[in-house]
């Protein structure tokens, strides 16, 4: 998202590949309990940082709507 936030590129297909890249995140994130047979101390650190995203991934989608038209659920009618 920084990339594309730099670049300008706010487009929804932005925000399907940002969705989808946060969503295999989250998933890894659940099995990094499952693994972790030496109880490192970092797991604090990665929710943190999945915190990060998703606040990152609600500002993108934010400035997407912007940029590109109506909210979800909006009813345009010309």
């Amino acid at each position: 998202m920084e990339e594309e936030t730099q670049n300008g590129n706010f487009t929804f297909h932005e925000v399907e590949e940002n969705e989808g890249n946060l969503e295999k995140l989250k998933r890894w994130l659940n099995k990094i309990p499952k693994r972790d047979f030496f109880s490192i101390p970092l797991s604090k650190q990665a929710e943190e940082s999945l915190v990060l995203c998703e606040t990152l991934f609600v500002e993108f989608t934010e400035r997407v709507y912007q940029t590109e038209g109506n909210y979800e659920g909006d009813i345009q009618i010309n």
